[in-house]
């Protein structure tokens, strides 16, 4: 009997540890995986939505995402390996920006990859020289409200009933980043 359950332990620890070293090997591989952002068009809305769907409660519609890219805002599509793992809709002018929508995939956040996003949008704000970066962001999503909180976003109110959800309507923090940008003009 001790014999069975010193194989037991012993198999036990060696499929637990190579649990973990495929963990870690997928974490690696998903790393090293190559990222790059592209100008969403209305053919990539199809894997926008199942992104979309899976992460709100209440999605936008495909009309509405259809519209902010006839419309013109700045509508960036995340990917990973050619993989559409992360999206963003930004409304930009010269005095303030706006983060309409911005959603990375389940299974591929807690990766840095909506930092990556973030960043990419904060630079476009910089290059139209938008003084003023906002957003809007749930109360009961305080993963996304860390985020912006550690990107250099300030809290300065909240929307009431901003959010409709499954049982009504929900808050929104509203939060800015104040942009600086370097001069470049020049005098002869």
């Amino acid at each position: 009997m001790e014999d069975k359950i010193y194989k037991y332990i012993v198999t036990s620890l060696v499929y637990y540890r190579l649990f973990k070293l495929t963990l870690l090997h997928n974490n690696i591989i998903t790393f090293m995986q190559k990222i790059h952002f592209d100008k969403m068009k209305v053919s990539d809305l199809n894997e926008v939505m199942k992104i979309e769907k899976a992460n709100y409660p209440i999605p936008w519609t495909k009309g509405i995402m259809k519209d902010c890219i006839k419309t013109g805002y700045q509508c960036i599509t995340l990917k990973q390996n050619k993989l559409i793992v992360g999206y963003a809709f930004l409304m930009v002018n010269e005095d303030e920006s706006h983060i309409l929508n911005m959603c990375v995939d389940q299974s591929y956040q807690s990766q840095g990859l909506g930092r990556k996003l973030l960043s990419y949008l904060e630079n476009i704000c910089l290059y139209h020289q938008s003084h003023v970066f906002l957003l809007e962001v749930r109360k009961s999503n305080p993963v996304a409200y860390g985020l912006y909180q550690s990107f250099g976003f300030n809290e300065i109110g909240i929307r009431k009933n901003y959010y409709k959800t499954i049982d009504g309507r929900e808050d929104a923090i509203v939060m800015t980043k104040q942009l600086s940008h370097i001069n470049h003009s020049f005098s002869v």
